[in-house]
């Protein structure tokens, strides 16, 4: 059985690696803004597309708002979306 790595720290991992990174390129920064993304496509699709999503729809589990982020994507880049679909990640 494979154990989680979970840290102990409230922070999540990749924002922790990602603040070491900055620290560590020694550069000067006024701020720093996190951002996320995921492939989402629909079931039954091969292609997939890329859909930038601000923290706050993962911090507050959003899904809602992550699939309307994902069918204006998807009408955007193809012309049309399916927002009675469900999306596949």
């Amino acid at each position: 059985m494979r154990r989680s790595r979970r840290s102990k720290s409230s922070t999540p991992r990749w924002k922790r690696r990602g603040r070491e990174a900055v620290e560590q390129a020694q550069v000067a920064v006024a701020a720093v803004a996190f951002a996320a993304r995921r492939r989402h496509r629909y079931v039954g699709q091969e292609h997939a597309v890329t859909v930038e999503l601000p923290i706050e729809l993962f911090r507050t589990q959003d899904r809602d708002g992550i699939k309307q982020r994902f069918d204006a994507v998807h009408e955007t880049r193809y012309g049309y979306s399916a927002p009675a679909r469900r999306p596949r990640s």
